[in-house]
């Protein structure tokens, strides 16, 4: 993570790094929280997300009324990014353990930067690259090694 921060690290954009490390953890958080409730429900995780969102939104909310265009990208990403990513996620997280599903989180903050070169052409610094690529070799290794490992036969 830290990697992430040695390009540019600069005071004008010392409040956008800390929102991003704030919502690393609570991505964690998050996470820990669903897993906990894998034999029950995670979705009540999920509803107080949002409601925790929505209350920290509610007061830019009167600041300014979206316009009609605005709108559509709320809905949209209201039901493809949130909605149905979530119920996938939610869906999965019975099914995997904590650290699998941290490191499935993982990957979105990695792929943010590539979906900004490729949208708007900012490219990433080398140090952003090279904290990229850590990532993604751990969470490879993470979901290679067990594979690798050899298998002791035990009899039953």
């Amino acid at each position: 993570m830290v990697l992430f921060f040695l390009d540019k690290l600069s005071p004008s954009g010392l409040w956008g790094n800390i929102i991003a490390v704030v919502t690393g953890i609570s991505y964690a958080v998050f996470t820990l929280c669903m897993r906990a409730q894998k034999s029950f429900s995670p979705v009540e995780s999920v509803i107080m997300g949002h409601i925790l969102t929505a209350t920290c939104g509610l007061p830019f909310m009167f600041s300014s009324i979206p316009s009609a265009e605005s709108w559509v990208g709320l809905i949209y990403l209201g039901i493809f990014q949130q909605g149905i990513s979530l119920a996938l996620y939610t869906w999965a997280i019975k099914r995997l353990g904590a650290l699998e599903a941290i490191l499935i989180m993982t990957l979105e903050p990695i792929f943010n930067p590539i979906l900004v070169a490729v949208g708007y052409g900012e490219i990433p610094g080398r140090w952003a690259i090279i904290g990229g690529l850590v990532v993604i070799g751990s969470v490879t290794v993470r979901g290679v090694l067990p594979f690798l490992r050899p298998r002791i036969y035990r009899p039953r």
